[in-house]
């Protein structure tokens, strides 16, 4: 099993290209893929170099590293990168950018606060652009 750190997912359709693009590598046996701790764990059944894993899920946009288990955790058991403070972030807007901040924020320890003025969340791509046209293009 080889389990990689992604950064750069924001949504359920982030999840299934990283998938995708595994998947669909020679020798992947199964996959999973977490939003949740930005995390991938793949098996294979000839041993498939973690470079040609790196590379599959960058080239669909992402970042990716081996996690090795010793960078996941600090001296202290805490991990990494976690704000150990009180900070809280503001993110104001609610399009996709803000969500990418405040899911970052959040891995990080932050609280955070989405402040939108308008009726719904999600921004002009998920209200009236590229998911709403995606979603006529694929019915027509």
């Amino acid at each position: 099993m080889i389990q990689l750190k992604i950064t750069g997912m924001t949504c359920g359709h982030c999840v299934e290209a990283v998938t995708g693009a595994l998947q669909a590598i020679e020798g992947i046996e199964n996959v999973s893929v977490s939003l949740e701790s930005g995390s991938a764990t793949i098996g294979s059944s000839n041993g498939v170099d973690s470079g040609v894993l790196i590379g599959a899920v960058e080239a669909k946009g992402f970042k990716a590293s081996v996690d090795k288990p010793a960078e996941r955790s600090g001296s202290d058991g805490e991990q990494q990168g976690k704000s150990s403070g009180n900070l809280h972030v503001a993110v104001i807007g609610t399009g996709s950018g803000a969500f990418a901040c405040a899911i970052r924020a959040a891995e990080n320890g932050a609280r955070v606060t989405l402040i939108e003025d308008a009726d719904v969340i999600g921004g002009t791509c998920v209200n009236v652009g590229c998911v709403p046209s995606k979603i006529t293009i694929r019915a027509a």
